[in-house]
């Protein structure tokens, strides 16, 4: 017992001897004492385990088959078979399980002794018992000691028959044995995300809420036996760039499937992420990226909490840790061509003219995009002038698409010409290539995502009115001799159609008349009356004033009036005319937008020449 337990021992040698003196002179029945101090195998304290495995399940539920090799240092000089040898282990009191090992021999002199053991390790049933399993699995897949203990049962030297005092000192035997991983496990690899939600608040900047109904890993245990794991809880720290993010802090366990072969599904709940002070630019770049390119990778490094099924029990694994890149598909908003449609002119201030507009915007990732209220530049697209402002509310990018978003177009140009001629277009049904951008710093008020928003750039196209309305559907207009002769002028009334949906305050109106191609007048007059929106309504009197040369009074006489000679007999006639105009208007209303609209077309008027008039 003493060689096996202790580091030391005397061994005694006592017998009775003959002594030969100078070869012939006996002296006998001397009696001979000797001490000796023999290094012993001080408890075996240097055992290590060089391989720890789980082959397969025990047999009816018993729990699982355990291989393992350790490596048994004996200091002492002697060396000794122990054949078959069996072993208790146990951790913090739970009886682990059983194991024996066959033809087992110590060598002596310092020498390693490597022990091959198979047996069982039970399944636990009470809950501290599963506690201490649950430990001591957690701490292997992470790489961590935990010192288990192994005592001695039996030894049996020819692998049948005890040795009594053999016996005695393996069963006196408790071997502390720290179980490690020999080599670093990387347990969970190879994470998908299947889907990814991001919710912006302006209230908690830089903390958005992210979550994943579907989320993919590779799950390699070390272990052949039957595992299933059933809740996952995550502690996720995004990493970008070399740079650490953040943390993403789910705190409720997420059920998974885990029968597919080495891959479990599982979903991330809703969850802060939480980025570090001194990663905020890191951030604003990974949206950046997210929102302009075709694709993108980071990495997930974290621990994760599970509680898996075994052959051993209901084992809870604390603290796995996990490393692994990402690859996900990225909005690459930059790469459409956006279209807009549904284009409504529903109103105006006196700083801008509001259009409601449909986008359309294709999203070919996984990524659901909550932003929030967004404000992008538009441009004329061949001129590259501002045009105004694109201002979209709650914005939501889903996957997919085109997903149609309504957005409101503040039209508002600093150039005037330009302001102009854009609605003029407009209303004549003209198609507009448009280009849409970002700003630095007024496109949203959530820091974190004003450089992504800054490098935004769309093209998209608008239609004008189609077909293009008839703004003047008809008019009327009275002379008499005296005023076409004297004052060379014509009172005319005419019918205005408002093709906009908002209502429109008018100014003034300038006209050119022509009537097969010769000029037959102008109007030029300040007004002030109000057309509805989609409305119509008649114009107060409007002065024509003809041309006053002798030219014209021969070209009334000798080809207008004899092509409608109704109206020299005082019936009138319905004459088509030319009509180039433009009316000063008010957008939305007396207190509206101003601007001037240019309008060509043709316009029938009643004409009635009258000698002293009505």
């Amino acid at each position: 017992m003493f060689l096996l337990t202790k580091d030391k021992f005397v061994w005694r040698l006592t017998s009775v001897v003959t002594v030969k003196v100078f070869g012939i002179i006996p002296f006998a029945g001397i009696d001979l004492v000797k001490d000796v101090t023999l290094l012993g195998m001080d408890g075996f304290e240097k055992i290590t385990i060089n391989k720890f495995d789980l082959p397969r399940d025990a047999p009816n539920n018993q729990g699982a088959v355990v291989k393992m090799v350790t490596v048994m240092n004996n200091p002492s000089p002697i060396g000794m078979t122990l054949g078959s040898i069996v072993l208790d282990l146990f951790y913090e009191g739970t009886y682990l399980g059983q194991v024996t090992a066959q033809n087992a021999t110590l060598v002596g002199g310092g020498s390693e002794s490597p022990l091959e053991l198979e047996g069982v390790l039970y399944r636990q049933t009470g809950t501290e018992d599963m506690n201490h399993l649950s430990v001591l699995f957690s701490n292997y897949l992470a790489g961590r000691v935990t010192m288990t203990v192994a005592k001695g049962v039996s030894v049996k030297p020819d692998g049948v028959n005890p040795v009594s005092w053999l016996s005695e000192g393996i069963m006196a035997l408790t071997l502390t044995v720290p179980l490690q991983s020999p080599k670093p496990l990387q347990i969970i690899n190879g994470i998908q995300i299947m889907d990814m939600g991001i919710t912006f608040n302006p209230a908690t900047p830089y903390v958005p809420t992210v979550l994943s109904k579907s989320m993919t890993a590779g799950v390699k245990f070390p272990f052949n036996i039957t595992i299933h794991v059933q809740t996952v809880t995550n502690s996720i720290t995004l990493g970008y760039g070399g740079k650490v993010l953040g943390d993403i802090q789910a705190s409720v366990p997420s059920q998974v499937n885990s029968n597919l072969q080495d891959l479990i599904a599982f979903s991330l709940p809703s969850s802060p992420l939480v980025v570090m002070g001194d990663a905020h630019e890191y951030f604003n770049t990974f949206l950046a990226d997210l929102t302009i390119q075709a694709e993108d990778a980071f990495t997930v490094v974290g621990k994760s909490n599970a509680t898996a099924e075994t052959p051993m029990g209901l084992v809870s694994l604390t603290d796995v840790p996990f490393n692994s890149p990402v690859r996900m598909k990225a909005l690459n908003f930059n790469a459409q061509h956006t279209t807009v449609s549904d284009v409504v002119v529903s109103g105006g201030t006196s700083e801008h003219i509001i259009i409601n507009v449909v986008i359309a915007l294709t999203n070919p990732s996984t990524l659901t995009v909550a932003i929030g209220n967004v404000m992008l530049i538009v441009f004329d697209g061949p001129t590259n002038q501002f045009l105004g402002d694109l201002v979209i509310q709650n914005l939501n990018i889903v996957p997919g698409g085109p997903a149609h978003v309504p957005a409101q177009f503040l039209f508002h140009p600093t150039n005037p010409l330009l302001r102009d001629q854009f609605l003029s277009r407009f209303v004549a049904g003209d198609t507009f290539p448009l280009h849409v951008t970002g700003s630095p710093t007024g496109s949203t008020p959530l820091p974190e995502l004003q450089k992504a928003l800054s490098l935004v750039s769309l093209g998209c196209s608008v239609a004008g009115l189609i077909p293009p309305p008839v703004l003047f559907p008809s008019g009327r207009a009275i002379s008499t001799l005296n005023t076409v002769l004297g004052s060379h002028t014509t009172s005319v009334w005419v019918d205005i159609q408002n093709p906009l949906p908002a209502s429109m305050y008018c100014t003034s109106i300038v006209a050119t008349i022509t009537w097969r191609g010769s000029a037959f007048g102008t109007i030029n007059q300040p007004v002030g009356f109000i057309i509805p929106g989609s409305g119509k309504t008649n114009t107060p009197e409007l002065t024509l004033q003809h041309p006053q040369d002798l030219g014209f009074s021969v070209f009334l006489t000798t080809q207008f009036l004899t092509a409608y000679p109704g109206i020299a007999i005082g019936g009138g006639a319905l004459v088509p005319f030319e009509m180039d105009l433009q009316f000063g208007v008010k957008v939305g209303g007396e207190g509206g937008y101003v601007a001037t609209i240019s309008y060509k077309q043709s316009i029938e008027i009643l004409v009635r020449l009258t000698v002293f008039g009505d």
